[in-house]
């Protein structure tokens, strides 16, 4: 399994951005003219924030491109990139998350991985790198884990 890694940028505005309906944008820089951000995501409006707040998730290209850059220069970039969405708000506070192993590139064949290590014993690897790339795939993974895991009991 090969994975993308990801920076996540947060930012809290004081008032509302420019995310439009439903609260998730999944960005194509060929139509949406954003050359930086794969996914970005309006916590207000998707209701898992009580304060406009927005989620940034660098593309895989910039990721790995700057993944061992200073934290503050990336942080600073992402930023400036990040204005396109901002509108008229202004940023009250903001942070990175770099994540390694972010997006599985090369997955497993099938939902799980059973294995036996020791006689009785069963353990199953899932995941997203098993059940696709976003979180259905991971949610998808774990069950059928769990039923690997019934069957071999």
């Amino acid at each position: 399994v090969t994975y993308s890694p990801c920076f996540a940028l947060l930012v809290t505005l004081d008032s509302p951005g420019l995310v439009p309906y439903p609260g998730g944008v999944q960005v194509d820089a060929s139509v949406d003219g954003d050359s930086v951000f794969s996914f970005v995501g309006d916590n207000l409006a998707k209701g898992i924030s009580d304060v406009p707040a927005l989620t940034f998730h660098a593309n895989d290209e910039f990721s790995r491109r700057r993944f061992d850059d200073d934290p503050d220069a990336v942080h600073a970039d992402l930023l400036d990139a990040a204005r396109l969405y901002f509108g008229e708000s202004r940023v009250v506070d903001s942070v990175i998350k770099r994540w390694k192993y972010a997006r599985p590139l090369l997955g497993h064949y099938g939902n799980c991985l059973p294995m036996e290590p020791i006689p009785g014993a069963t353990l199953v690897f899932a995941g997203d790198a098993f059940g696709g790339a976003k979180i259905e795939g991971a949610a998808l993974s774990g069950l059928a884990a769990a039923e690997a895991v019934l069957l071999a009991s």
